[in-house]
Parts: C-alpha cells; sequence; structure tokens
C-alpha cells in the first residue's frame, strides 16, 4: 500500500518540479552566474534564496497534492507540534522542515503515522558545500529523526533533493527515506528516465 502512495507522491513532485524549471527558470539557473559588482556601488549580483525556489516549488506541489492528497496541509517551515514547540527528544532547539505533507493538530500516537505523510529538504546548486554529500549532511540527519518510527514524529516518508540548474540533474539528486525496522534507510536515484526528450513540460516516466 505504501509503495503505491510513494509512486503517486514521486509522480507529484517530479510534476511541480517541472513547473519550477518552465515558469520559475531564472531563480535557479542565472542565479549567481555573473559577477556584476560595480565599483561605485559596490554592489554585487548574489544568489537567490533557497526560500524563493522552495515557495514556487511549493506553489505547484500543492496544486498536484489536490487530486490523490487533499486531505493532507502542506506547510514550509512549519515549527509547531499542534500548539508546541517542534523538536526532536532529546533536543532544547526547534526545527523548520522545508516542506511537511501532514494533517496539521493531530499527533495522537494512534495515528500519528497515517496524519504525518512526508518530510521533504531542499538544497540548491549554490547551497554552502563543496559537493553535494557536504550540502545534504544536515538535511539527512534531519529526515533520518522525522521518518524514524522511535522518535515522535513518525513520517512516512522523506525526500531530499538539490535545486540543480536543470530538471534532469534535479531528479539525479533524489534521496528517498524510509524507516525499516526501527532503522532510517534511504534510497538514492541515480538514473532517471524521461520521456520526449526530457523536456521539463513533456512529462516524465516515475523514478
Amino acid at each position: 500500500m505504501l509503495s503505491t502512495i510513494q509512486e503517486k507522491l514521486k509522480l507529484i513532485i517530479i510534476k511541480a518540479l517541472a513547473d519550477v524549471y518552465t515558469n520559475d527558470s531564472p531563480l535557479i539557473d542565472s542565479s549567481g552566474l555573473y559577477d556584476i559588482s560595480d565599483d561605485n556601488t559596490n554592489e554585487k549580483f548574489i544568489f537567490n534564496s533557497e526560500r524563493s525556489v522552495v515557495f514556487r516549488f511549493g506553489i505547484y506541489l500543492e496544486k498536484y497534492l489536490q487530486k490523490d492528497f487533499c486531505m493532507y496541509n502542506l506547510d514550509c517551515e512549519y515549527n509547531r507540534s499542534i500548539y508546541n514547540k517542534k523538536k526532536f527528544f532529546g533536543d532544547k532547539d526547534g526545527i523548520f522542515p522545508d516542506l511537511i505533507i501532514h494533517k496539521r493538530g493531530e499527533n495522537n500516537e494512534s495515528s500519528i503515522s497515517t496524519n504525518n505523510l512526508m518530510i521533504i529538504e531542499c538544497k540548491t546548486w549554490w547551497s554552502k558545500g563543496k559537493t553535494d554529500v557536504e550540502k545534504i549532511k544536515d538535511d539527512k540527519e534531519k529526515i533520518n529523526r522525522f521518518v524514524c518510527k522511535k522518535d515522535v514524529y513518525k513520517y512516512n516518508f522523506g525526500l531530499s533533493l538539490i535545486f540543480k540548474k536543470t530538471f534532469e540533474e534535479t531528479l539525479k539528486t533524489f534521496e528517498w527515506f524510509f524507516d525499516c525496522e526501527n532503522a532510517s534507510i534511504c534510497v538514492s536515484i541515480k538514473q532517471c528516465v524521461l520521456k520526449n526528450n526530457g523536456h521539463p513540460g513533456n512529462g516524465v516516466d516515475n523514478v
């Protein structure tokens, strides 16, 4: 059952990403490519914030979630658990997941795994870190805690992705997380099968 849900979520996420790269590519592909500093103003072209990209991604994602997941809420940097601070067991600091698909205000033990569907953590190609592994190190640790059935939130799925310069490159950064016998595991997607030469607007096979 969960595999069917995961396949639906994959397709929805891919469609949302395709819309980002079709409609909002200037947020990504031109960011930081040029140094246009002016000696008189000392101004310099800067990178777009990660939040600006995730916001657009979330807009498209919510649209596609309406068909099969309309009973869930999609929230960005949602830092509450009911009316308390969202945090892990043993932690003092709060946490701010990039995107979560969940049911707000429903964290009772009997239904928490049903209500907490998915967490998505995003990075950009210009995020800090020399390699992709360095960029997502903290994100992977966070996702592992979210999907762990021994921790507090018990999400069904986690996804880490990096917004690369192209849609096709971004798909290759997908790492899915599940809890398996109380030990989180991740599955990297190394190859994506594209239709119609892989253009974002043309549709994609499930990966």
